[in-house]
């Protein structure tokens, strides 16, 4: 609650150069008496967030409406947000455009290193297991993911769609940290779905 709380009164740099470790598994913090019935409403992060090795459970029941967009730990990930060492254990439905277990998007140079993700994403567009949309430069390394997705456009494994950027990505598997196999899946509706991203358009991917 108190990350939440700066990062909503930091609307200018969003806590940029700061740097938040995570020391226990938690679940995110339920948000209804702000937006009801949607559970959790996370905000913008450029700065450096360490899970520690901890889990945090997250749950977001939508009804896919514009109010559903940029759903995840963080609405967005901008230019010199670090994330790393962390598990998400997730279950979103509902979302209309933009969702990932750690963000609706991300732009500048961001990096996303040793995080796994499992559970079950379920939306419209752009549905990512880590983010959904990604502009910019996005680097994903030694991540995890166990997780069911499911959308109408633009579903990938790590992203939903990248465009206008370039993503990295070094080291990511289905199997866990005790090299046991786990099991995803991704389904597109209609267009557009992949192992690591569901499209990318205008971009790099090495």
């Amino acid at each position: 609650n108190q990350l939440l709380y700066e990062l909503y009164c930091d609307s200018v740099y969003h806590c940029a150069g700061l740097y938040f470790k995570q020391t226990a598994d938690f679940r995110a913090p339920a948000c209804s008496d702000n937006t009801v019935g949607r559970f959790y409403q996370g905000y913008t992060l450029a700065g450096s967030y360490d899970g520690g090795g901890h889990t945090i459970t997250l749950f977001y029941q939508g009804t896919g409406s514009d109010k559903d967009n940029n759903v995840g730990l963080f609405t967005s990930l901008i230019d010199g947000a670090e994330v790393k060492s962390l598990n998400i254990s997730t279950l979103i439905e509902g979302v209309n455009e933009n969702s990932g277990a750690l963000a609706g998007s991300c732009s500048g140079n961001v990096l996303v290193s040793d995080v796994t993700v499992a559970g079950s994403i379920k939306g419209n567009t752009n549905i990512g297991a880590f983010i959904g949309k990604a502009t910019g430069s996005l680097k994903v390394q030694d991540c995890r993911l166990s997780a069911t997705l499911s959308g109408k456009n633009y579903v990938g494994g790590i992203v939903g769609q990248v465009y206008d950027g370039a993503i990295q990505v070094d080291g990511f598997s289905t199997s866990n940290k005790n090299y046991e196999t786990t099991f995803f899946s991704v389904s597109a509706s209609e267009n557009y779905a992949g192992g690591v991203a569901g499209a990318i358009f205008n971009s790099s991917c090495d």
